[in-house]
């Protein structure tokens, strides 16, 4: 298989999601609060028998080796996808690093970023290394060839 295939490969269950929020975006427009999307987003992935869906699951959260009494809630997991969901105009750098430690934490290789704003679905997806490190992903990629 050629690299760009398996990249497509890998990068489908990404752009199924995004393709969800959009169509729950269609539907409902801009304004609501994110726990309307991702009631929305849940309902119609739940619909598929093949994608696992978890809304708000909780991730515990420790001070040095003690775990605490609290602990953070990731918006949704759809299988081995940690999706972050915003409803703001704009997307900052406090919201990627809110899903990059959701990643680093859980070790979860893919994350998106998708916001409802008041214009558009808006979707950034980042992949997580070995290493530690996390970097922005095309969802798809394109390329041409000259003659």
């Amino acid at each position: 298989m050629d690299v760009l295939k398996e990249y497509d490969e890998k990068m489908k269950p990404l752009r199924r999601i995004v393709g969800v929020a959009m169509e729950v975006y269609n539907e409902w427009g801009a304004g609501l609060l994110e726990s309307a999307y991702e009631a929305g987003m849940k309902h119609l992935l739940d619909k598929d028998p093949t994608i696992k869906v978890e809304r708000q699951k909780p991730l515990p959260m420790y001070w040095k080796d003690e775990q605490l009494e609290d602990h953070y809630r990731m918006d949704l997991v759809i299988n081995d996808v940690i999706v972050e969901l915003k409803a703001c105009k704009f997307v900052s750098n406090e919201h990627k690093r809110q899903l990059h430690n959701y990643m680093r934490l859980t070790k979860t290789t893919y994350g998106l970023l998708i916001n409802f704003s008041d214009k558009q679905v808006f979707s950034e997806a980042f992949k997580l290394y070995p290493d530690g490190n996390i970097e922005k992903v095309p969802l798809k990629m394109t390329y041409t060839t000259e003659d």
